[in-house]
């Protein structure tokens, strides 16, 4: 089944300070992924988390969401770690994406790619990128809606290539977000 792209606008990719840790539970309810690398952790620190989050207008992101109202915007937040002995040595880029697989017989599959890649520069705190959904962007079942499994992969890219082109890297991150239900709301007649 064909996969369709949902294009995201591009965020603020500074470092804010902040660990990973910090959002993880008791503190938060951000959901931890795996960073796969050939580095041993004494010399290369990885770690990766990401939330589905749906503020209400005018309000700060809050918790959690396992019900997406995809006729409003929702955004899907992710922040990774890569620093230590050895980060100072790996040149190239974080290309990241989000997966969208809708969990039924049908073709609502969807891909997000974050719309430029992020330079490795040796921070000592997150990368943080977020998937700012626009309403109406992920097609959904008219009447219950649609269960779906999202996935956020970090890749690692290095221009080791043929003529110096961007291939994987020995660094991939990824974050199982937890299913959600995704429907168009739908506001009940008015009845005078």
């Amino acid at each position: 089944m064909p996969i369709t792209q949902i294009s995201v606008p591009p965020d603020s990719e500074t470092s804010d300070g902040k660990l990973v840790a910090n959002f993880l539970p008791p503190n938060a309810e951000w959901t931890r992924g795996d960073m796969e690398t050939d580095f041993p952790p004494s010399l290369l620190h990885t770690d990766i988390a990401a939330i589905i989050r749906q503020p209400e207008p005018g309000e700060a992101p809050g918790d959690a969401e396992a019900i997406v109202e995809v006729n409003d915007p929702w955004e899907v937040d992710v922040r990774w770690e890569f620093n230590g002995k050895a980060a100072c040595f790996i040149k190239g880029v974080f290309r990241v994406k989000l997966f969208l697989e809708s969990l039924g017989d049908d073709d609502l599959d969807r891909e997000a790619k974050y719309p430029r890649d992020i330079p490795v520069d040796g921070r000592a705190d997150t990368y943080h990128v977020q998937f700012k959904i626009a309403p109406d962007e992920l097609k959904v079942e008219d009447d219950e809606g649609t269960p779906f499994q999202l996935t956020v992969a970090v890749i690692l890219m290095v221009n080791c290539g043929p003529n110096g082109s961007l291939v994987p890297g020995p660094v991939l991150g990824k974050v199982n977000l937890p299913l959600i239900q995704a429907f168009r709301e739908v506001a009940p007649a008015f009845i005078p």
